[in-house]
């Protein structure tokens, strides 16, 4: 205790520690003797000589040879230097969480400008492309076809760059989706649409196998349209020399006719199918390529936040995203999407009816 042995001999707690404190440590005491359980003891920090000293005391219950009780022994430990390190090691910590904090929203700003990238690029590539036609053609020389397939395009797109930063406002609460029956091939036109011009840059050529008569699911389009965006453009910046990339959509069903009978319409899914001819993806980032901030486009060309915030979304719709690659071959990716089975049992009444008036 940094004492000499005669200042302590004699020496009560109340010599050394404040009345309260001191009546707490003898309530302890008391316990000890009450319960005949030993006792652990942390204490404050008292300065008792030149330096602050953290002791860690266990007290025993005492008898002598006729098995009375005699007192209590403690064994003291100076533990001040532990607790100092404690002290050090909780400092670190803290400054580290707050370093990974400012990392996060570093990532995050550039997570914001990824992907919003995409809708504004299409903007930009639009406007100029007008402006384009209106010095070199006059506007009155350009059909009012162009101006408004080119304005909504624009429109499109502005309301995708509104979504994705009302997105980032509510990110500290659920978001909530706005699900109403959708047709998926007329998501995938739009998207292809919307993305057009990119496509046309990359000199990639998009093959569509649509199924005939696909169901209608529940799902909030604007938020498929984001998850079709970022698999649209992965796939050509998969391709820098061209390629192909084939978007195909099929109903997802036993392959028996039995089984088939007998599943219920909302245990089926809709399954859309984006495979392109690029570069594939290598078996060890396989195992990371849906985590946040992984990319595999080097610095500064991304920051790996599309497949995680599409992953999300799909299974936000109960769906599931996969994914399936060899490198230098491409890569294919499947998007599976519970049916709605109340717009199913629509679709099935429209058909038995045209049936019913056709005599079948």
């Amino acid at each position: 205790m940094g004492l000499p042995k005669e200042q302590l001999e004699g020496k009560t707690l109340w010599d050394f520690y404040p009345k309260d404190q001191a009546d707490a440590y003898w309530k302890d005491d008391l316990e000890v003797i009450n319960s005949g359980q030993p006792k652990r003891n942390i204490i404050e920090p008292l300065t008792l000589s030149d330096r602050a000293l953290w002791v860690q005391t266990d007290k025993i219950l005492y008898r002598d040879a006729s098995g009375n009780i005699a007192g209590i022994i403690g064994f003291t430990l100076d533990i001040t230097g532990r607790k100092q390190a404690e002290e050090e090691l909780k400092s670190a910590q803290e400054k580290l969480i707050q370093a990974e904090k400012l990392a996060t929203v570093g990532r995050l700003a550039a997570g914001v400008a990824h992907e919003i990238n995409n809708p504004l690029a299409a903007i930009m590539i639009s406007v100029q492309r007008l402006t384009g036609l209106i010095k070199n053609e006059g506007a009155a020389n350009i059909d009012s076809e162009v101006y408004v397939k080119t304005l909504e395009l624009v429109e499109r797109a502005t309301n995708n760059c509104k979504r994705i930063v009302a997105g980032l406002l509510a990110f500290s609460r659920p978001i909530k989706l706005q699900s109403a029956s959708t047709d998926i091939h007329k998501v995938v036109e739009e998207s292809l649409e919307v993305l057009e011009d990119q496509i046309k840059v990359h000199k990639v050529r998009v093959v569509n196998d649509f199924a005939p008569h696909l169901l209608i699911i529940k799902a909030d389009k604007y938020k498929l349209g984001e998850v079709f965006s970022n698999l649209i453009v992965n796939a050509c910046e998969a391709m820098p020399e061209g390629g192909q990339l084939r978007i195909a959509t099929r109903l997802q069903q036993p392959g028996t006719e039995a089984r088939r009978e007998a599943m219920d319409e909302a245990d089926k899914t809709v399954e859309i199918k984006f495979s392109d001819t690029g570069e594939g993806i290598s078996d060890e980032d396989m195992f990371k390529i849906f985590d946040p901030f992984f990319s595999t486009k080097g610095p500064g060309k991304s920051v790996g936040l599309g497949l995680s915030v599409s992953y999300g979304i799909i299974q936000q719709h109960g769906g599931a995203i996969e994914v399936s690659s060899q490198k230098g071959k491409g890569t294919t990716f499947i998007v599976r999407l519970p049916v709605d089975r109340r717009r199913t049992t629509e679709q099935q009444e429209v058909t038995d009816g045209n049936r019913a008036k056709m005599g079948c």
